[in-house]
């Protein structure tokens, strides 16, 4: 009887243990499911690169300087990171 107690609780570790290692396989698997879902959205979504971002800053920022020189005004333009409404004259 005893040696039928220590079975059963030799298959229960067993199945516990299986069970855990199968619960960790699930969750790595839905972390690299979700990860793969999130990245291919932001894909899509067409965002712009930094990079490009501080190239257009910086061509935005010495336009704004040539045209204050041609002009003699200083510009009334805000930095282009700042929000700002856009007005239309119509």
């Amino acid at each position: 009887m005893s040696k039928d107690n220590n079975n059963l609780f030799a298959d229960i570790a067993k199945l516990a243990n299986s069970a855990l290692a199968t619960i960790a396989n699930m969750k790595d698997e839905l972390t690299k499911f979700v990860k793969y879902q999130i990245e291919s959205f932001i894909k899509g979504m067409d965002f712009v690169k930094r990079e490009e971002f501080e190239v257009v800053k910086k061509m935005a920022t010495q336009n704004a300087l040539a045209l204050e020189k041609l002009t003699g005004k200083k510009s009334s333009a805000q930095s282009p990171t700042k929000n700002t409404e856009i007005k239309n004259n119509t």
